[in-house]
């Protein structure tokens, strides 16, 4: 993958997620962090996500900040374990934190830590 993983993980840290029907039910509004731009991020298949940037439609098959960022506010909310996502470049990378992990896209894992 081309963007760093720990850049896509700190950036998308600081986009702000709303749900304007309930949480988890697409679409979700993402308002850009350095900007303020709001972006729509819809569900398209069984957990794959789209946006409305301008860098994901250049980009379609990888995810970009604002999809990352429903990924981590989705799984800070969940009711079994609450957690905090953590990018991972290739699958070595996300297996060597013996943590449950997500593979995102081609060359994208999440693994997911306990929320403290």
């Amino acid at each position: 993958m081309n963007r760093h993983a720990k850049k896509l993980q700190t950036k998308q840290k600081k986009h702000q997620v709303r749900w304007p029907h309930r949480v988890g039910s697409f679409p979700a509004v993402v308002v850009s962090g350095t900007f303020g731009t709001p972006y729509i991020v819809s569900e398209i298949t069984n957990g794959s996500l789209r946006c409305t940037c301008k860098w994901a439609k250049y980009n379609p098959n990888k995810p970009c900040t604002h999809t990352l960022a429903c990924h981590q506010d989705l799984e800070s909310r969940r009711e079994t374990r609450p957690g905090i996502l953590s990018f991972w470049a290739d699958e070595a990378g996300a297996e060597r934190q013996h943590r449950p992990m997500t593979r995102l896209s081609n060359g994208l894992w999440a693994t997911s830590r306990k929320a403290a």
